[in-house]
């Protein structure tokens, strides 16, 4: 009796170890097939040369290409003697379902190397691109690679998170992109070049992650950080979620928080590096709607329920306080979280509910989950 293949689905999506999912990819064609769309379905290897072989397995049988969702575009060299870039233009147009590209590091590619075929132009939801900065050696093959990357981009009409962070010796986009550009955009990560480039007229967007501090591009000179905020203030009203965090280092004098505030009218959760006093009482109060709160790098003191009251009474409508360390550059580290709640909701007395470890796994598809991350 043969067991249709809606069952064998089902049966094969309930094994999680990529070991048992190669030997079972051994077996019927239909177990084949059923193994390699779990196996081909994340391809978010970082290492070079595992990233060839398995590019090199899609090459071979063009089917595997369709499994593929979500592709990481490898950060270390790889061994093999041929290119990997001929490699991946090859068999990225075969990946016909990708909803994820990310670019973090261009390795290997010469100035004129196409890294995104011209005529691919998958329906995907989320595109990254960064790794610019005092890692890119050789900036006029990184300025080539963005401008193949802009014009991809153009295409995008799906797209709903753009992670837009290149170099800080590229040049920004002299206007705003028009509101056609993706209107389904929700989530936009970069520093304030890309917040300028992309935001402006665009309503859906409700989450936002703005980095600040070194090799993130500076506004021209006759721009100022408070002109650009008060621009951008349509928008920055609807946002729910604010991220403002140095993309290498924190800025010496980082005003970011207390220009863009009084804009904030619906957001509801904020997630920085640290706050001041000043901050606490003058600019978390214009938060009125403010559910949670994310301190990454905590300065509270051993005895911290004094301030974390402090930090309730001063914003009433304050569910969730959360603070600790996390590792803010995106390395494989563990990641801790105090979380305070308040003791009901008309009281300013708070309670250490629980301790909340986060720890930034590579998990199968993440969206830079250590560096982006929305509780």
């Amino acid at each position: 009796m043969r067991v249709p293949s809606e069952i064998v689905r089902l049966i094969v999506e309930e094994i999680e170890d990529s070991r048992s999912l190669v030997a079972l990819s051994q077996g019927s064609k239909e177990l084949q097939v059923e193994a390699e769309r779990l196996l081909y379905r994340f391809l978010t290897e970082n290492d070079g040369s595992r990233s060839f072989r398995c590019l090199s397995s899609i090459k071979k049988c063009p089917r595997r290409g369709e499994f593929v969702r979500v592709y990481h575009v490898h950060i270390t060299a790889h061994k093999q003697r041929r290119s990997i870039w001929n490699l991946i233009g090859k068999t990225l147009p075969l990946m016909v379902n990708l909803r994820e590209l990310v670019f973090r590091y261009i390795i290997g590619a010469a100035p004129h190397t196409t890294i995104i075929p011209r005529d691919y132009t998958p329906r995907l939801q989320k595109f990254a691109w960064s790794g610019g900065g005092s890692c890119c050696c050789f900036q006029d093959e990184y300025h080539e690679h963005t401008s193949q990357a802009l014009k991809f981009l153009e295409r995008q009409t799906h797209l709903q998170h753009l992670y837009w962070q290149p170099s800080s010796a590229v040049e920004p986009i002299a206007n705003p992109v028009p509101p056609t550009f993706a209107p389904h955009l929700d989530t936009l990560i970069g520093d304030i070049e890309t917040i300028r480039t992309y935001l402006p007229g665009r309503d859906s967007i409700t989450t936002l992650q703005l980095f600040t501090g070194k090799e993130t591009r500076c506004l021209a000179p006759d721009l100022s950080l408070e002109e650009t905020f008060e621009s951008l203030s349509p928008q920055l009203r609807r946002l729910k979620y604010l991220s403002i965090q140095p993309w290498i280092q924190p800025p010496l004098i980082d005003t970011s928080l207390q220009l863009i505030t009084p804009h904030l009218h619906s957001l509801e959760t904020l997630r920085v590096l640290s706050l001041t006093d000043l901050e606490i009482y003058q600019e978390l109060p214009k938060l009125k709607n403010l559910k949670r709160l994310i301190i990454i790098h905590s300065l509270l003191p051993n005895q911290p329920l004094e301030e974390v009251k402090l930090i309730f009474a001063c914003v009433p409508s304050l569910i969730f306080l959360y603070t600790g360390q996390e590792d803010i550059y995106g390395r494989d580290c563990e990641s801790k979280y105090k979380r305070w709640t308040r003791r009901g909701m008309a009281s300013t007395e708070a309670v250490l509910t629980h301790i909340t470890e986060v720890h930034s796994k590579k998990s199968k598809g993440c969206w830079h989950d250590a560096i982006y991350r929305v509780f």
